[in-house]
């Protein structure tokens, strides 16, 4: 996935290299690849950024939040989602409010981190266009 992030970027088709990197990251993600997988979602929030895509800015800031969950960085979780769904508000994506908003409370409420082999929670509830 990288290869045709970079490749996409290469063109200036800036829209597919953000998809790219956030498809990447998810694949990573599901493989306990966090580091590699916030680094994948962080490449496309930018990308995200340079196409002034608030939907998907959005959707990498939620994911990224899901995946900080994941490795019990619980500020920056609830950092990440607070901007998704300042975001979602902005641009009234209903879709997206409900799991900006019910994650941080559910989840940290007792701290449960996840472990490998634990089926990972759906950070992302949709793919950014």
């Amino acid at each position: 996935m990288e290869e045709f992030a970079d490749a996409f970027g290469r063109l200036g088709i800036v829209r597919r290299q953000a998809r790219a990197f956030f498809a990447s990251g998810r694949m990573r993600a599901t493989k306990y690849s966090w580091d590699q997988a916030i680094a994948d979602y962080g490449k496309a929030l930018e990308a995200w950024r340079r196409t002034q895509d608030r939907t998907g800015e959005g959707g990498a800031l939620n994911n990224l939040g899901g995946v900080h969950y994941s490795i019990s960085q619980y500020e920056k979780a609830v950092d990440y989602w607070a901007q998704a769904l300042a975001l979602m508000r902005v641009v009234q994506d209903r879709a997206q409010v409900g799991t900006g908003a019910e994650q941080p409370r559910r989840r940290l409420r007792g701290h449960e981190p996840i472990r490998k082999g634990d089926r990972l929670p759906r950070a992302g509830a949709h793919d950014p266009p």
